[in-house]
């Protein structure tokens, strides 16, 4: 029996066979996005880009809450959840950084994913509202408030340097 051999030098099959591998893994990044993090709707928006993506960030305590029965729009979850619109009494404004007594904001009915978390009259909140409709609203409650609260105002210097991506709302 005869075995079939390879012409040419042994290294240069090593350095064919690197270069095939890089020029695969090239190919690879070039089809997730050019940078290798996939599609930039898929990647998981930092705390800073969820602040600077934020058209209202506001602390306070729900004095109505209603169904909002219009269509909601655009964006991938669009006829997923029902939206409520929630009045709060403003203890603090944190985006921007005043406004009036109270807010009136759009956002997902918490109570669609988790009856218990319904929001109701007199419970403190914590909302972020992101500019894009398909952008999931940061709502926080209760014995949560503190917490959301800091995380957010640790990242605020770096918020302000963070720009939000056109896919989320940004310019």
């Amino acid at each position: 029996m005869t075995r079939g051999r390879r012409r040419g030098h042994p290294a240069l099959w090593g350095i064919a066979g690197v270069s095939a591998a890089g020029a695969l893994t090239a190919a690879l990044v070039v089809l997730l996005d050019g940078d290798g993090t996939g599609p930039a709707v898929d990647r998981r928006r930092t705390l800073a880009e969820e602040i600077a993506c934020a058209d209202v960030i506001v602390e306070g305590e729900v004095s109505a809450v209603e169904a909002v029965t219009e269509p909601r729009g655009e964006g991938p979850r669009a006829a997923e959840e029902p939206l409520v619109e929630v009045t709060i009494a403003v203890r603090e404004w944190v985006k921007p950084a005043s406004g009036g007594e109270t807010a009136r904001v759009t956002v997902p009915d918490p109570a669609y994913a988790d009856p218990l978390e319904a929001l109701a009259v007199g419970t403190d909140v914590f909302v972020t509202v992101p500019r894009s409709a398909g952008a999931p609203a940061g709502i926080h409650q209760g014995a949560d408030v503190p917490a959301a609260r800091e995380e957010v105002e640790g990242e605020l210097a770096r918020a302000g340097e963070a720009a939000c991506p056109p896919e989320w709302g940004g310019p």
